[in-house]
């Protein structure tokens, strides 16, 4: 009897191993994984990003926002509050943030990033 409960143990364990997605096995849980991307999307997209009438490049400003992050980690328990909290206006003097991307009009940071997250999540649902 133990040995075939020693053998169903292993058996759950191997099938964990092999069918639980990789950022589980490494702790990183799905809120987590999702702000990476959207903190790796804004730094990759080589867009201007405005910040209290000042134009940072996209490197600066994903530093900046996960440095907001870091500082109210506690508080963000969805991306979209992420978003609003981190990346829409500016704590200081409450003006929002903008992108403008080569050849488009300059927008709202926060809708750029609420767009981003659906295509995000439309993707992983369809396993791309």
């Amino acid at each position: 009897m133990q040995k075939r409960l020693k053998f169903i143990t292993w058996i759950t364990f191997l099938s964990l191993a092999v069918f639980l997605p990789a950022n589980l096995l490494s702790g990183e849980t799905s809120l987590e994984s999702t702000i990476n991307h959207l903190l790796k999307y804004i730094q990759e997209s080589n867009c201007k990003f405005i910040r209290n009438d000042v134009e940072y490049d996209s490197k600066d400003a994903a530093e900046h926002i996960k440095t907001k992050y870091e500082y109210a980690k506690a508080d963000i328990n969805t991306a979209e509050v992420f978003i609003e909290r981190c990346a829409t206006r500016s704590l200081i003097s409450g003006k929002p943030y903008f992108v403008q991307c080569a050849g488009n009009l300059k927008k709202p940071t926060a809708d750029w990033l609420m767009t981003e997250l659906t295509n995000y999540r439309r993707d992983k649902f369809k396993g791309n």
